[in-house]
């Protein structure tokens, strides 16, 4: 779904040349077309065409929340983030200069994901991620201290 949200960039296009085409080949290659066509919405913004939002399908925040739980693992910052203490998001604005530049960075391929984190020990607020896949793709993440922090007014 990644693939197709946003615009392509040449690792992309390289994935979806390989590896995604040749899933759609596979036995239950039907059913993975027409889930991923059943993701498409009229586009608000471009009359007559479509996009994909992938903040708004559950499996992919469900996907992000296990990123960033294993992230705070990785780091040694949270040994055990329950899937209630997190709220994931696309980015939909810009995140400052002066904060960026507070924040840890990391990556696995940083043409395929790069990430950014800050602690903010905060009124409940543990620590504030910044997520990149394929390099234009970003979402945001929040960990809470604990559960009834993440719901408190």
């Amino acid at each position: 779904m990644l693939l197709l949200s946003g615009d392509a960039s040449v690792v992309v296009n390289e994935i979806w040349r390989t590896k995604a085409t040749r899933s759609f080949y596979e036995i239950d290659g039907r059913k993975r077309v027409l889930d991923l066509v059943s993701k498409f919405r009229r586009a608000r913004d471009l009359p007559g065409r479509y996009k994909i939002y992938p903040g708004k399908d559950a499996r992919v925040r469900r996907v992000l929340r296990k990123v960033v739980r294993g992230l705070c693992y990785h780091h040694g910052l949270f040994p055990f983030v329950r899937d209630r203490q997190l709220w994931v998001d696309v980015l939909r604005e810009g995140v400052p200069a002066e904060i960026l530049n507070l924040m840890e960075a990391g990556h696995r391929d940083p043409m395929i994901f790069r990430y950014r984190w800050g602690l903010v020990r905060r009124e409940g607020l543990h620590s504030y991620w910044l997520l990149t896949f394929y390099e234009n793709k970003t979402f945001q993440a929040a960990v809470f201290e604990s559960v009834p922090a993440r719901y408190r007014k």
